[in-house]
């Protein structure tokens, strides 16, 4: 009998599930697992990783749980979906709502502006605002959008279950501090039954004949039966004999830069509700604001930029923001790329692991959530059957790739010539992304999804303030009248002063 008939006869239901690495991503993939799998008998064991951080992929430095975690408006759906209560953050400010993201120098005709962070807007006659505005020959969306608006004026602005679509269509993002996150999810883990040995690994044990992890023995002596792995190791060796069989995408041609330099900053009750992104002749650099910590990334390629400029140039941008106290600086090694068979064997790979895409609303955090969905929608046997696990890895390959094309239309594209060395003409981007911005240049349509990592009222947001040359047309709009257009934008920036003025600043 062959091995792949013998595991078809073996595949029977996972019972020892262990997380490798005790940090933020390991306890969120901890409670998830613990959660979906509620009820099915299966033990689920974190145990330390390494101290250094590194992985197959060349990534190693500071980890998201020593700052500040930036995530989607798709953190509040995981809390949701596992029935954890996000309140107590909310309420002691150690989570704080973002309406949207500042961009500077990034146009030269545009020097400044903000996206905001609806999820749907209203529209005149069932067309979809931006194409009013495309209609009217309006070129500045903002005054039409609440949280740009709320972004701008520095105010603290609230979603809401009303049935006004102004207010209902705001999604806020959020900053997370990623030391107390985790302790608020490990917390959650342990009380889910989860248990945590701490000690690293010393030995692992393969299966002679699949290569499946079998056995793990720990520093303390203790040793671990294991049907399915979650690799979120710190330690680029421990796994390296699955690590190699691992199918890397490479996105170092697209995504220019392969280092980042990181600091934090101490204060007090400075939280700001947006996150700022700075484009600089060395690289992009991203501020976060929490109440008792801001933090400062400048992500650069050592190619044109060398570590102490890098230094020099976020040192300048924190004395522009008046932000003091920095705690010194850490340089990380990044490769950007993703692994497109996150489960190989009976390893499932999250954090850095499965890949590293630099900046963007989709964080490393976002991208965990929504792969252990996936992993527990389409959770497999002790088999780890190929068929299955080629369906969970495409569906995780579409978000990866999502993040990417975003992450590039939000900072690297540029319809105007090039400025910086790392900025894309539509030319040098993915042909699935170039076609994007056609079809919404020429028509200002953008197709819809099935369960997308990206919204399409995200894209069209992103779009209308990147893709500044939009021909768009709607021939509806050739049957209404302009008059009652300019009054419907009136009136719904008079609904919007209105909810602006019930704001509180943001504190």
């Amino acid at each position: 009998m062959s091995w792949s008939q013998q595991q078809s006869q073996n595949n029977g239901a996972i019972e020892q599930i262990v997380i490798v690495g005790a940090d933020v991503l390991g306890w969120c993939a901890a409670v998830a697992l613990a959660r979906g799998l509620q009820g099915q008998n299966v033990s689920i064991t974190v145990v330390e990783s390494s101290h250094k951080k590194s992985n197959g992929n060349g990534n190693h430095g500071v980890h998201d749980n020593q700052g500040i975690i930036h995530a989607s408006a798709h953190l509040f759906d995981f809390h949701q979906l596992l029935g954890i209560q996000d309140k107590q953050l909310l309420a002691k400010g150690q989570a704080k709502l973002c309406s949207g993201s500042q961009f500077f120098n990034f146009s030269q005709q545009h020097n400044q502006y903000v996206v905001g962070c609806e999820k749907a807007q209203p529209s005149f006659c069932s067309i979809e605002l931006h194409h009013v505005l495309q209609w009217l020959g309006i070129e500045d969306p903002t005054p039409y959008s609440l949280s740009g608006l709320a972004t701008e004026k520095t105010l603290l602005a609230l979603p809401t279950a009303n049935s006004d679509e102004v207010t209902a269509g705001f999604s806020p993002r959020v900053n997370l501090d990623a030391a107390t996150y985790q302790r608020f999810m490990q917390g959650a883990a342990i009380h889910l039954g989860v248990m945590h040995q701490q000690a690293a690994i010393q030995q692992i044990d393969y299966h002679v004949d699949s290569g499946f992890i079998q056995q793990l023995t720990l520093t303390n002596g203790e040793t671990l039966q294991v049907d399915l792995l979650v690799n979120n190791s710190h330690d680029e060796a421990l796994f390296r004999p699955i690590n190699q069989q691992r199918q890397f995408k490479d996105c170092r041609s697209l995504l220019a830069f392969d280092r980042k330099i990181t600091t934090v900053s101490t204060t007090q009750n400075q939280a700001k509700p947006y996150q700022q992104f700075h484009a600089t002749e060395h690289g992009v650099c991203e501020l976060n604001f929490m109440p008792s910590l801001h933090s400062a990334t400048l992500h650069y390629a050592a190619e044109h930029t060398s570590d102490k400029q890098a230094q020099q140039q976020l040192a300048a941008l924190l004395d522009h923001a008046q932000i003091d106290n920095a705690q010194g600086f850490d340089v990380t090694h990044v490769n950007a790329g993703y692994n497109t068979n996150c489960l190989h064997k009976n390893c499932f790979a999250i954090g850095d692991n499965a890949g590293y895409l630099g900046t963007s609303p989709f964080s490393q955090l976002i991208l965990l959530q929504r792969s252990i969905s996936k992993l527990l929608e389409l959770f497999p046997g002790k088999a780890c059957l190929a068929t299955n696990s080629a369906e969970l890895n495409r569906r995780i390959n579409q978000d990866y790739q999502q993040a990417l094309h975003y992450s590039l239309l939000m900072l690297n594209f540029s319809e105007q010539p090039i400025q910086y060395y790392w900025q894309a003409q539509i030319e040098q981007l993915p042909e699935a992304l170039q076609q994007k911005i056609r079809l919404f240049r020429s028509s200002g349509r953008v197709s819809s999804e099935l369960n997308p990592l990206v919204s399409r009222d995200l894209w069209i947001t992103m779009l209308k303030y990147k893709v500044r040359d939009n021909r768009g047309y709607e021939p509806v709009l050739d049957a209404l009248d302009k008059q009652k257009g300019l009054q419907f934008l009136q009136q719904l920036k008079q609904r919007i002063a209105q909810c602006l003025s019930h704001y509180r600043p943001y504190q």
